[in-house]
């Protein structure tokens, strides 16, 4: 009985921590895209080196929040923020700021 009982805590600690895990990916998402957001305005304002700080903060994000990700898909979570980071890596990638993100 006592196995049972541990391993239902178990159980119920690892669901809690998976919940907080996602909530972390999500902010780092968010976070990721404000920069993108940020990138493209000082962009347009033709304020290079200020866009490309935060296409350098933006990729940190992203890449916390895959990193994250990875390990909640490893402990059998699906990928709930596919499309958003997807989205991320996109705007990132663009050659331009302006046309891929505005």
């Amino acid at each position: 009985m006592k196995v049972l009982t541990q391993t239902r805590k178990l159980a119920e600690l690892r669901a809690k921590t998976d919940r907080q895990l996602l909530e972390v990916v999500d902010i780092h998402l968010n976070r990721g895209l404000d920069y993108v957001g940020l990138m493209a305005e000082a962009d347009s304002r033709g304020h290079a080196r200020v866009a490309e700080k935060f296409r350098h903060l933006a990729a940190r994000e992203c890449d916390e929040a895959e990193r994250l990700q990875a390990i909640l898909e490893s402990a059998g979570e699906p990928n709930h923020a596919a499309a958003r980071l997807r989205e991320l890596r996109e705007c990132l990638s663009a050659a331009t700021v302006r046309t891929a993100c505005a």
